[in-house]
């Protein structure tokens, strides 16, 4: 059945602070009668809609906050030239109202008083982000676990959730090691100079990581560090490649790649192209459109049709437009975000797929 864990609703920001140079938290309040829609889980991310110089604008932003606290606090780094990160920087003010959809989002493990683990976490600028809320949580919830967090950063003012990190630190002196690496100042430490890749985690294996095989590791940040650190990682045997638990942070589709698949796909139906009816079902009800199997995506051939369908990063990111193929067939370029398991059952994204087949029905309700 479905739920409304797609459905914006208008919260109130109660709190905005500086985290670092360019970058604040935001925390939202959450009445009373929604606090069961916006539970959340450690990593998971929530998408916020919000009208910016006349455009609508939607992006996704992971909480930052441990699961035991339950606040609804994101952490935003202004982006040069992004609308929505300069607008939460500069222009969103406590007491505003943003519409705000329910977490979601798997970037976490089941975290339980009686593990004895041993956690790597790696996070490179923003993505620290999802990595504080599942290291704070650990920590909070898993009085016998280690915990060891790798931070690479370009200097110390633009170092997000320092403080916060910190007194984590002071707060577990026994259970917390942090290292901080940054790339564009000098420290006393040569190993903690420069970026954080594979190359500096194969040099911390020795050093830092000693004898420690790790039960779970946590990397967040541009796809090619995730890559990278991800593949030292398991190269070195130090994790199961299993355990290895990735989110990357890629920005948002283009407006003027969407619009040109839009026009190409007005341009098909004029012309009598291959057509596809796709059937969508959603909320417990069914609706039908025809589009070209032109290259445009499914997503955006359904917002044209008027259709709303739930999307945030069209960047095959965030996950937020996944649903599951039940009829037809659909080709998905990109995939940051599904596991192996949702793919080979017909889950997919539909802001990154094309039909290829006549027919295809897009289900929504089974999540």
């Amino acid at each position: 059945m479905a739920d409304d864990m797609t459905t914006f609703h208008a919260l109130t920001v109660t709190d905005i602070t500086q985290v670092a140079d360019g970058a604040v938290a935001v925390t939202f309040a959450v009445p009373e009668e929604l606090r069961e829609q916006y539970r959340y889980v450690p990593g998971q991310h929530i998408t916020l809609r919000r009208m910016v110089d006349g455009v609508e604008v939607r992006r996704p932003y992971s909480i930052c906050s441990s699961a035991g606290a339950q606040q609804l606090r994101i952490g935003v780094r202004h982006v040069a030239g992004g609308l929505a990160s300069t607008h939460i920087n500069r222009a969103l003010r406590v007491g505003d109202l943003v519409d705000v959809m329910p977490p979601s989002g798997r970037f976490t493990v089941p975290f339980d008083a009686r593990h004895r683990k041993t956690y790597a976490f790696f996070a490179a600028g923003s993505g620290i982000t999802p990595i504080l809320s599942n290291l704070s949580s650990v920590l909070e919830a898993e009085p016998h676990s280690q915990c060891l967090l790798c931070f690479g950063n370009q200097t110390v003012a633009s170092t997000m959730f320092a403080d916060e990190l910190l007194a984590l630190k002071n707060r577990y002196m026994t259970r917390l090691e942090l290292c901080f690496f940054l790339s564009r100042e000098f420290q006393d430490i040569p190993l903690f100079n420069g970026r954080l890749d594979g190359t500096k985690v194969q040099a911390l294996i020795p050093t830092v990581f000693g004898a420690r095989h790790f039960d779970d590791c946590f990397v967040c940040g541009p796809g090619e560090m995730i890559d990278e650190v991800s593949a030292a990682l398991i190269g070195a045997g130090v994790v199961d490649a299993a355990h290895v638990h990735t989110e990357r942070f890629v920005a948002g589709a283009r407006p003027d790649s969407i619009a040109a698949a839009t026009a190409a796909a007005k341009t098909a139906e004029e012309t009598g192209a291959p057509m596809t009816t796709v059937t969508v079902v959603m909320d417990g009800r069914t609706r039908t459109f025809r589009m070209p199997q032109s290259g445009e995506r499914l997503l955006d051939a359904g917002l044209r049709q008027g259709l709303h369908l739930p999307y945030s990063c069209k960047a095959g990111a965030c996950a937020t437009c996944r649903c599951r193929v039940t009829a037809g067939a659909a080709h998905m370029a990109v995939n940051h975000s599904l596991e192996r398991w949702e793919v080979e059952a017909g889950y997919m994204l539909t802001c990154q797929s094309v039909p290829t087949s006549g027919t295809i029905t897009l289900d929504y309700d089974v999540r």
